[in-house]
């Protein structure tokens, strides 16, 4: 015996009239506490870009300034390659900007593009007939 599932019984495809949203309310707002706090800390953070940016070359180059020991001589940390990498990553996106993605706007080889004219039916049962083909050669399919 089968019984229908709430989701079963909703529309396949487009659940909605056409022109109309599933979210008439959009995104939620974030309440008042959570966008003081954002503001708050983007105002604080403006005011440390110069110093912001030459802690990640510090980080860029290995050597992290810790404070000075008791002769007044500047103490420093290594820093591991991970943190020194992403640090010059992000020198880096901020300074020259992301770099541009390439697409590749050709076929095979450099040729041009060629559309498939064979059905999709065509092309699954040439596919099958492959792999039928390898499981004969392999010993696994007994029947051809």
């Amino acid at each position: 015996m089968t019984t229908k599932s709430s989701k079963s019984s909703r529309p396949r495809g487009r659940p909605f009239q056409k022109g109309v949203s599933g979210n008439p309310g959009g995104r939620p707002a974030k309440p008042i506490e959570q966008r003081a706090i954002e503001i708050d800390v983007r105002r604080y953070v403006k005011g440390f870009g110069r110093e912001m940016v030459d802690k990640l070359v510090e980080l860029a180059r290995g050597k992290l300034n810790i404070g000075e020991d008791k002769q007044g001589n500047a103490k420093y940390m290594p820093v591991a390659p991970a943190t020194q990498l992403a640090a010059a990553e992000a020198l880096l996106d901020r300074g020259y900007g992301r770099p541009a993605q390439a697409i590749e706007l050709a076929g095979k080889d450099g040729g041009p593009i060629v559309h498939e004219s064979e059905s999709a039916y065509d092309i699954i049962c040439r596919r099958i007939g492959a792999i039928r083909q390898r499981l004969i050669e392999d010993g696994h399919l007994i029947d051809p």
